[in-house]
């Protein structure tokens, strides 16, 4: 997944997450137009191609993000909506893509980025990172097997 698509995968999930969880407050907090924007899957090949697209279709998500943040997190929302754990990945996702401030929302650079071994890869598998071994790489887990045998018994 790349940068782009996490970050508008991560926000369609907690919309759903509290579409699912707080229908009636989700409605009364949303946009008209997120429906066709959040509808489908975010993939990369449905999403702009040149650099200064991709950044305007992230500062996009960015804005609607900040919306349903500020939304969830207002005081007159219920406090237990800030547990849901798509919307704890969505305010981390949008620490680690996002530079916010005051009304102003801007797509951190690359470089700006946190590392790969923090960096939250994906909504549905925060855990996992991204990872790469000489020329393969991935985003998932990292995991070491090693095989014993009594004397004997290996094949």
């Amino acid at each position: 997944m790349t940068r782009l698509e996490c970050a508008g995968e991560t926000l369609r999930a907690a919309l759903n997450a509290l579409a699912v969880a707080a229908p009636d407050w989700t409605i009364s907090h949303s946009n008209a137009e997120w429906v066709d924007r959040y509808n489908e899957r975010i993939e990369d090949y449905h999403l702009p191609k040149s650099k200064q697209q991709r950044i305007g279709q992230a500062e996009v998500y960015g804005r609607d993000g900040i919306i349903v943040l500020n939304a969830v997190f207002d005081a007159s929302s219920p406090a237990w909506l800030r547990k849901i754990p798509a919307v704890e990945t969505l305010r981390q996702v949008w620490i680690q893509q996002y530079y916010c401030e005051t009304n102003k929302v801007r797509w951190r650079t690359q470089a700006e980025a946190p590392p790969a071994s923090i960096m939250i890869s994906s909504p549905y598998e925060p855990d996992a990172h991204y990872a790469k071994k000489h020329t393969t790489s991935w985003v998932g887990y990292k995991v070491h097997l090693s095989e014993t045998c009594e004397p004997g018994n290996c094949i």
